[in-house]
């Protein structure tokens, strides 16, 4: 046809038959795909850092409970030591504090005593750590013991 060199035609019909509707769903099936992955992975590290959190308090709770000892202090200073640095962990309670003195003869002590200087004093902190997320089920009891000579 003379003077007709440049017929406009219609676009393809978007749908089905469309390229780029089949790599659309293809990137769609790859996120689903990948997304329980991801997520199991990130709650891992999220639930991972939360434990040694609270690992780390526990430590750091018995320590301050056997220096507390260390210096020669009541049974009951060393409890309220104890838990004060624990005050941070939801749930704790002083039943999983246990405080041992070992005299330097080797029997058991007293603490506040002038028999207990030289000795070794004990603190054993027990806490139960729960999980946050269904990945891990359950409760895992976090023990921690800590010692130091009496002054």
């Amino acid at each position: 046809m003379p003077g007709h060199c440049c017929v406009k035609t219609d676009p393809p019909p978007r749908g089905i038959g469309h390229p780029g509707a089949r790599e659309r769903g293809a990137a769609a099936v790859e996120f689903a795909l990948v997304v329980g992955l991801l997520l199991t992975i990130v709650f891992g590290i999220v639930e991972f850092g939360v434990y040694y959190s609270d690992r780390m308090v526990v430590d750091n709770a018995a320590r301050e409970g056997v220096r507390a000892a260390s210096l020669n202090q009541t049974q009951s200073t060393v409890v309220a030591a104890t838990q004060n640095a624990l005050s941070a962990l939801p749930g704790y309670s002083a039943a999983g504090i246990t405080v041992t003195c070992v005299s330097s003869s080797g029997g058991s002590c007293s603490l506040a005593t002038t028999g207990a200087s030289g000795g070794q004093a004990t603190v054993s902190v027990r806490y139960t750590h729960s999980w946050l997320t269904p990945l891990f089920t359950g409760s895992t009891v976090i023990t921690v013991s800590s010692q130091m000579r009496i002054e």
